[in-house]
């Protein structure tokens, strides 16, 4: 179903070139600069409550754009009193149809935009908005998964916790399997990955009893961490350039080294 929303944002100056222009037209010389919002970015939560699908948006010039660009789903912005406001632009003639339709959250998410708030900028690349009873953050677009694990990696985190043992655990891979050095006592693993989709090789679901014994002891939690792959249907890249596989309550996340 197509949803068009035309509603009117609250009036101010707006010029052509964009956010900063107006933020000098608005007399505020002291204002902090605006965020760079040019690029692809993700909204998850509405005021600490998660929406079933978050909501990517594009930043093109002064607006935050839900691509396609069509039903007119978009939102303009400018520098205002120190902060940043939005609003839900006029009608501008005929709009384009959207040949496909747009998430139902997606105007809900460019309302609540809507207005100033103070804003800041997380160390992970967030955008922060926030004013009184109200939040929004505004997080960098993930990459898509990755196609390989081919590489070197090391544990950074399991189960959701931070993998803080006093020593370490180095996988390797290449194009079809992840194993620890010295691929011993069925510390390896077959996979697939298409799209998003982490597969396990059938035939590797669990511990090979004829694999060969280790010479040196494997790190206390090896079995732990091959386990967790093993359970994973799931890969995609952290905020920080990571990779995480998850599946059936369980989840691994590996930093490239």
């Amino acid at each position: 179903m197509l949803l068009v929303s035309g509603c009117v944002g609250h009036a101010g100056p707006s010029g052509k070139d964009g956010p900063r222009a107006a933020a000098a037209a608005n007399g505020a010389p002291d204002a902090a600069p605006l965020p760079d919002l040019s690029g692809k970015w993700v909204i998850a939560r509405i005021d600490g409550r998660a929406l079933p699908h978050p909501i990517a948006l594009t930043g093109r010039g002064d607006s935050l754009v839900w691509e396609p660009d069509c039903a007119g789903q978009s939102i303009s912005y400018r520098a205002a009193g120190g902060g940043i406001e939005f609003s839900r632009p006029e009608p501008d003639g005929e709009q384009v149809v959207c040949e496909i339709g747009y998430p139902q959250d997606l105007p809900r998410v460019l309302d609540a935009l809507q207005g100033r708030w103070s804003v800041a900028q997380a160390a992970d690349g967030s955008v922060m908005l926030s004013r009184a009873g109200a939040s929004i953050a505004l997080h960098p677009a993930i990459p898509a998964a990755p196609t390989t694990l081919a590489g070197e990696w090391r544990v950074a985190g399991i189960d959701g916790e931070d993998f803080d043992e006093p020593y370490g655990i180095a996988l390797s891979a290449d194009e079809h399997e992840i194993w620890w050095t010295p691929r011993c006592a069925g510390a390896h693993v077959a996979y697939r990955i298409s799209g998003a989709r982490f597969e396990v090789i059938a035939s590797d679901t669990r511990p090979d009893p004829a694999a060969p014994v280790c010479k040196i002891a494997p790190p206390p939690r090896l079995a732990e961490v091959m386990d967790a792959i093993r359970a994973a249907d799931r890969i995609e890249r952290t905020p920080h350039n990571g990779v995480r596989l998850s599946g059936h309550g369980r989840s691994l996340t590996l930093f490239g080294q």
